[in-house]
């Protein structure tokens, strides 16, 4: 009598048992993803590593070997950070789509051919995304000199290469000015130069602006919208331009984990990391992911 009672028990139990552990599995098989904030107060931290140029035995501030680009990809992928790009900040900025429970952004500065020879391949074979951010007038060079193309320690990337990035998915465009990418002349980038008046410094600005957005449309099919400052510099009538100029984020120079919430302003001027050489995946990284923790 005993056993038919535990028997009968045990029946009325096994179905409910069995609908749990469906759940727990249905669970634990759903991407952890990061709920849009309401609260201006609120929202996701977002490191941004900023890379340049890739060569074997490069051991330079802005130059590192594909291999540690490599290491950090596979260092990235076992701590389960999923790469975003700042068109997935914005999707949840403006329209509260959800992020990745571990979001991290990879950024290229300036468009160099052997982010196209090295890194490319790379980002296909672990399925991650980054951003690149050609300088206009260089890649208009490159494109129409195709004796100068394809050579890794000097060459930028070309219209046609950049087309290719996009297609693939794994890149995003951002913009890195037509011809400001100079420090003569008495400007940074696209900083207002001393004694320069207003309403000239921002008609220059939205000129150059302009002709890198249409040559980018024209030959890539894209138009940016995140602008990334040269050097990092900017003067008080940089972005009040480039919010004119139909950019919605920014990315800067500054070290530190930019915290990315409903406000619209959170997009503007996000820090990123450069990428040393010298140092491995986890003692580079594990510092900059202790402060987003913080």
């Amino acid at each position: 009598m005993f056993f038919t009672i535990n028997l009968r028990r045990m029946r009325r139990l096994a179905l409910p048992l069995a609908g749990l552990v469906f759940l727990v599995c249905l669970w634990r098989a759903i991407p952890a993803t990061v709920p849009a904030a309401t609260d201006p107060n609120e929202g996701v931290p977002v490191p941004v590593v900023m890379y340049h140029s890739l060569l074997p035995g490069g051991n330079s501030d802005y130059v590192i070997d594909p291999a540690l680009f490599e290491q950090d990809l596979m260092y990235l992928q076992q701590q389960g950070y999923t790469t975003v790009t700042v068109s997935d900040l914005i999707a949840y900025v403006n329209h509260g789509n959800p992020l990745p429970k571990k979001p991290v952004m990879l950024t290229f500065d300036d468009g160099y051919y052997n982010n196209y020879l090295y890194a490319h391949p790379l980002l296909k074979q672990y399925g991650m995304r980054a951003v690149i951010a050609p300088i206009g007038s260089v890649s208009e060079y490159y494109s129409a000199n195709p004796a100068e193309q394809n050579h890794p320690r000097y060459s930028h990337v070309t219209w046609a290469q950049l087309t290719e990035m996009t297609k693939d998915g794994v890149w995003e465009i951002g913009h890195h000015s037509y011809n400001l990418h100079r420090t003569d002349k008495g400007r940074k980038g696209v900083a207002q130069k001393k004694g320069e008046s207003d309403a000239s410094y921002r008609q220059q600005l939205a000129e150059d602006l302009q002709k890198a957005t249409e040559l980018l449309k024209t030959h890539v099919g894209v138009t940016p919208t995140v602008f990334v400052y040269p050097f990092g510099a900017h003067t008080t009538g940089t972005d009040p331009t480039l919010k004119e100029a139909g950019f919605t984020a920014t990315l800067s120079c500054v070290e530190r984990v930019s915290r990315i919430t409903r406000d619209p302003d959170s997009l503007w001027r996000i820090g990123r990391y450069r990428r040393p050489p010298g140092v491995d995946s986890q003692h580079y990284f594990e510092p900059i992911f202790q402060k987003a923790e913080e």
